[in-house]
């Protein structure tokens, strides 16, 4: 389990999380967590990064990409992670890349809605595998809005890389929603589930799960308008 506070972070083998952070070519500030003599500042590829050693097999790295935005990877093996800071959803905001979703895991967090918005799709939160809707595993999940009413959730389930499930429920304005999205092993067949506070309200069990790598997670996509909101609690298990 990888916890992301501010900028304390603690990460496992091929995460690469995005956050806002510091870097410059000419400088390397320490980040917050990067304590004492564990830490050393260095550069590689003519870009400054500070490296932690925690054991000869295992590194974290801090380097630089676009808009001096810093992102952490590491040697170590990982089963998810979780993000507790509550941050505004927007567009092409992309905060982690897993190595991997598993044929089963669990993803939940934390949605704020403060406006309805008046888009089809107001983007929430989307995994993939490099595009919007083009192979399966593109959607893998992806949570929208959907036309200012209830959430829409949409998943590769089945052979359909597009598997959807529209919420009819009229959402408000100003509440907190918790929504939990899940794929388990019940006897010999996987489970999809969709739950919104709680409350199960979707569920098909899919004959054709897969494992995908190397998934994007981005809290507002890039191809659709974000919801004007706020999501936190990211958690991701598999």
């Amino acid at each position: 389990m990888i916890k992301i506070d501010k900028l304390v972070v603690l990460v496992c083998l091929g995460l690469t999380l995005h956050f806002e952070g510091t870097c410059s070519q000419e400088m390397c500030k320490k980040p917050k967590g990067f304590v004492g003599d564990t830490a050393q500042c260095t550069k590689v590829n003519q870009k400054a990064e500070w490296v932690r050693i925690i054991s000869p097999e295992t590194s974290i790295k801090q380097e630089n990409i676009n808009n001096n935005n810093c992102f952490y990877t590491t040697a170590a093996t990982t089963q998810g992670f979780f993000w507790n800071m509550a941050m505004v959803i927007k567009r092409s905001n992309q905060i982690a890349l897993l190595p991997y979703i598993a044929k089963t895991y669990s993803v939940s967090f934390d949605v704020l809605i403060n406006n309805l918005g008046n888009s089809s799709y107001n983007s929430i939160i989307h995994f993939t595998i490099g595009a919007d809707n083009s192979v399966y595993g593109d959607r893998t999940p992806a949570v929208w809005l959907y036309g200012g009413i209830g959430f829409l959730i949409c998943s590769a389930i089945n052979g359909n890389k597009d598997k959807c499930y529209t919420d009819p429920i009229q959402r408000q304005v100003g509440v907190w929603y918790h929504i939990e999205i899940s794929q388990s092993l019940t006897g010999n067949k996987i489970i999809f589930e969709f739950n919104i506070n709680q409350e199960t309200v979707y569920t098909i069990e899919n004959i054709q799960a897969e494992q995908f790598e190397k998934v994007q997670v981005w809290a507002g996509d890039e191809y659709h308008d974000p919801l004007d909101g706020i999501i936190s609690n990211i958690e991701v298990k598999t």
